[in-house]
Formats: C-alpha cells, structure tokens, sequence
C-alpha cells in the first residue's frame, strides 16, 4: 500500500448500512498529518473534514490517506 495525497482523491464512500445515521461518512482509513502522525478515522463528506482521535497540533490537518489492512484471519 502507498500514502495517497488528499489533493489526488479522498476516499470512497461508506456503504449506506454501514453509516451511522445515513450521514455521508468515508470508509475508515490511516490519515497523516504535516508532522507525520498517523491516526485511524474517516472523511465526512458534509463537513468537508476528516474525524479521528488525535489531538495533537496539526492532528485537523490530513495530508495523505491509506485504506486500512486486511484483518487477520
């Protein structure tokens, strides 16, 4: 897998039973912002902002995205 810049594309759209809602939420992806961390979240298509649990500087400002692995078996 390779980072993949949010000027390029953003990621696709959760499937309607997977949202919470029905709000237009992305799949769940590794973001990275400016200083290089690394966090789990989601794009959110109204707000045109990404979600995730990092608070840190900067943490709002994704730069790059990548799909999640495959879950082990």
């Amino acid at each position: 897998m390779k980072w993949i810049s949010v000027k390029e594309r953003l990621p696709e759209l959760r499937d309607k039973e997977e949202c919470y809602k029905e709000l237009p939420f992305s799949i769940d992806v590794i973001m990275l912002n400016p200083g290089g961390h690394a966090s789990v979240g989601c794009f959110d298509f109204t707000e045109r902002t990404w979600l995730h649990d990092v608070s840190e500087n900067n943490a709002h400002e994704i730069t790059h995205w990548m799909p999640l692995p495959e879950p082990p078996k």
